[in-house]
């Protein structure tokens, strides 16, 4: 903390996904099953040849990152931080 007055931290990723169908449909920040072609119910039905993808939960990382000295932190959805200025001093 002593070298770094002013730290930053930025972090992208899926704010939201769609909700899944099937197994995982009922579990808190299911993932989301993607094959090539399709979505698939679950996890467990990956077999190499999809993607799981996870909504990132950026209001635990806001705190966590405030709790570790780091300060307030904005937490934007994608949509609203891509409409900004990129010439703008908030971005």
């Amino acid at each position: 903390r002593e070298r770094i007055k002013t730290p930053r931290l930025f972090l992208a990723d899926f704010d939201a996904l769609p909700r899944p169908t099937g197994r995982d449909a009922i579990a808190r920040n299911a993932p989301l099953v993607a094959a090539a072609d399709r979505d698939l119910d679950s996890y467990l039905d990956a077999t190499g040849d999809a993607d799981i993808f996870f909504a990132t939960d950026f209001d635990l990382l806001r705190r966590a990152w405030a709790r570790l000295g780091g300060g307030d932190a904005e937490t934007p959805t994608s949509a609203d931080f891509f409409r900004r200025d990129p010439l703008s001093s908030e971005t």
